[in-house]
């Protein structure tokens, strides 16, 4: 899993977040506020995409120095097993935090961000560092 961050400056904004999932398979998402063993639930995806539609979720001075732990469990067993691999290489998920100093950010996938359970099920998780 990668770590990566959001500067949110001292102005108290209000905070947008959004997840786009790319794949062939079926995709559930949520997105969870960490502030150390404590997690707060934000938001989930739709039922059809693993999508989570850009949400206001905060303001600013409430996730100070808090992450943003972001999820996705990628289902590919109904395809071919034979385009498994393919599925799993063109997998495409971003990520866009706003309302902070850093303006809109978008993050990407990066290989850090995937385990492979079996080669039917993908799990993606990213956190983002609010500072």
């Amino acid at each position: 899993m990668s770590m990566e961050s959001y500067e949110l400056g001292d102005q108290n904004n209000d905070l947008f977040l959004k997840m786009n999932v790319g794949t062939a398979g079926i995709a559930v998402s949520e997105v969870y506020c960490l502030n150390g063993n404590t997690p707060l639930f934000i938001s989930e995806s739709d039922k059809t995409s693993g999508n989570i539609k850009e949400i206001k979720f905060g303001k600013a001075n409430e996730f100070k120095n808090k992450k943003l732990h972001f999820s996705s469990t990628i289902n590919l067993s109904y395809l071919d097993p034979a385009n498994w691999d393919q599925a799993a290489k063109t997998l495409d998920i971003r990520i866009e935090i706003k309302g902070g100093k850093d303006g809109l950010k978008k993050f990407n996938l990066s290989s850090n961000d995937l385990k492979i359970i079996k080669k039917s099920r993908i799990l993606f998780n990213k956190e983002i560092h609010l500072l």
